[in-house]
């Protein structure tokens, strides 16, 4: 599941000028799938974690059925009232340190408790009542939600290489066993310390006081981060048993150093997860596993005060919401009493939608989906996200980080759509034929294989289509990577503006 190695499709190769890399190790189809992992380690985003679907902590597979799924989408069933339901009602496994995540199966549950996960170290809810914002564990928690939540999967890193260091074997030497559990972290990916990967771009444009303060300022975070796991480590709980006050698991791990490589391997190399949730599939009926056309008529029939919610809160139905340009009657807030009704009536201030505005018929709700634009590929954003939002993160994958780029790729990689009791994989197929010894690439940036890229604009999650980068724009957003692109493409429009810029000055 985790090992590094070749497949039947590709070997792992490493050479001074393209470091780590994949080869084909024969000729391989367009479309063939050549090879299908799960994450090293996975992120959740927070705000998506906390809003969005349950799913399992470990393998991300959807907790509970279709009727929750819909409750929780809708926001009629809170995130601690569905994780409850879910352990009641679907067989999911409470966290048995009680911090509110749970599990698909035991067996989850305890991988991630124990090695290799090591969350018995960073569990919050073994943490007392009385005296609890000062607890290690919750000040770690604290500052990096205040700061970078990206140190929450540091932490979660920590404490694998923690428990696995000391279940590697009962005698040996500390140093090397700590080594060789961080070995895939920091030896298997590239892991420049974070500073050296944000202030690059600024010290290629000889903007050198603001990376040296940046530089300085992230050093600081990351020195704050590791200290505060470090107390976490000899609180007086679990971590002290294992990890005593010894030099060697500062120096190793517990430092700003080493907390700044592995921030570093995620800018680097980690991949944006981003799944879509089931309930897409059960409203169309194309979800599989025998959800046929007809079951998903009657889900809707059964859910429609939930499904109208959702579809009403991304507008793809109604025009329910008080429009700011508009009178809507209501008190606009800037003291001069103009509107007859109270501040609170307006349905823009506030979270549900009264009853008598969702006055929808399954007509309505049907005309609405099939309009809505809906991606056949999993990974590629469209309006159902915004409906029905998808599982969203970040994650390191032991091969397909290894990929380098090519703005022309070979290989794009996707997930699963997602749904109930299955685990978030990721898979690497083939955008076109590919020969013996080719090496395979991926694209780093946001660009769709049909020659456009996608870009947020809006801040409403929905990504809209525009025309295909150029390479100066490419060669821009790759900047932070620390290298500059010269791969086919970039080399010929390179060559076609140095062709039209000749021409202007003749």
């Amino acid at each position: 599941e985790y090992k590094v190695g070749s497949g039947p499709y590709h070997t792992r190769e490493i050479s001074p000028r393209r470091g780590r890399h994949l080869l084909a190790t024969r000729p391989i189809k367009s479309g063939t799938t050549i090879f299908v992992e799960r994450p090293l380690v996975l992120h959740r985003s927070v705000g998506n974690a906390a809003g969005g679907d349950l799913a399992c902590r470990k393998c991300r597979s959807h907790l509970g059925g279709p009727e929750l799924l819909a409750g929780t989408c809708s926001g009629k069933i809170g995130r601690a009232e569905g994780i409850e339901l879910a352990v009641a009602e679907h067989g999911a496994v409470p966290c048995r340190g009680g911090c509110g995540e749970a599990y698909c199966s035991p067996s989850c549950e305890d991988r991630v408790w124990s090695s290799p996960g090591g969350h018995c170290l960073s569990c919050t809810g073994r943490v007392p009542e009385e005296g609890a914002a000062n607890h290690p564990r919750v000040r770690f928690r604290v500052h990096a939600l205040e700061t970078n939540e990206i140190f929450l999967a540091v932490g979660d890193v920590a404490s694998a290489i923690v428990l696995a260091a000391c279940g590697a074997r009962p005698s040996g030497d500390t140093r090397e066993k700590i080594r060789a559990a961080a070995a895939p972290f920091l030896d298997d990916l590239l892991s420049t310390p974070w500073w050296d990967v944000v202030t690059e771009p600024l010290a290629a444009a000889n903007k050198i006081n603001e990376a040296r303060e940046l530089g300085a300022t992230l050093l600081r975070l990351c020195r704050e981060s590791s200290d505060l796991m470090w107390e976490v480590m000899v609180g007086g709980d679990i971590g002290d048993e294992l990890v005593p006050e010894d030099d060697v698991w500062r120096e190793e791990i517990f430092n700003a150093t080493f907390w700044g490589r592995i921030v570093g391997a995620f800018e680097l190399n980690a991949i944006g997860v981003r799944v879509k949730s089931p309930l897409g599939g059960l409203v169309m009926g194309d979800l599989g596993d025998g959800w046929t056309a007809d079951k998903a008529r009657r889900f809707r029939e059964e859910h429609h005060h939930d499904i109208v919610e959702c579809l009403t809160r991304s507008e793809l139905i109604g025009d329910e919401y008080c429009d700011e340009d508009e009178d809507c009657g209501c008190d606009d807030g800037d003291g001069d009493g103009d509107g007859d009704e109270d501040e609170e009536d307006c349905n823009s201030d506030v979270d549900i939608v009264n009853e008598d505005r969702l006055e929808f018929s399954l007509e309505d709700i049907d005309a609405a989906l099939v309009s809505a634009r809906r991606s056949v590929l999993p990974h590629v954003p469209d309006d159902f996200d915004a409906a029905f939002p998808p599982l969203d993160g970040t994650a390191l994958f032991s091969m397909a980080c290894m990929m380098n780029h090519d703005c022309d790729p070979n290989v794009m990689v996707r997930y699963n759509f997602g749904g109930f009791n299955r685990p978030v994989e990721l898979e690497a197929m083939t955008l076109r034929d590919v020969s013996v010894g080719e090496e395979l690439c991926i694209g780093y940036l946001d660009e769709g294989v049909d020659g456009t890229y996608e870009e947020d604009e809006g801040g409403d999650g929905l990504l809209a289509a525009r025309p295909r980068m150029g390479v100066v724009k490419r060669r821009e957003r790759l900047a932070h990577y620390g290298f500059r692109c010269d791969c086919t493409r970039c080399i010929e429009e390179e060559r076609g503006l140095e062709d039209d810029a000749e021409e202007s000055r003749a």
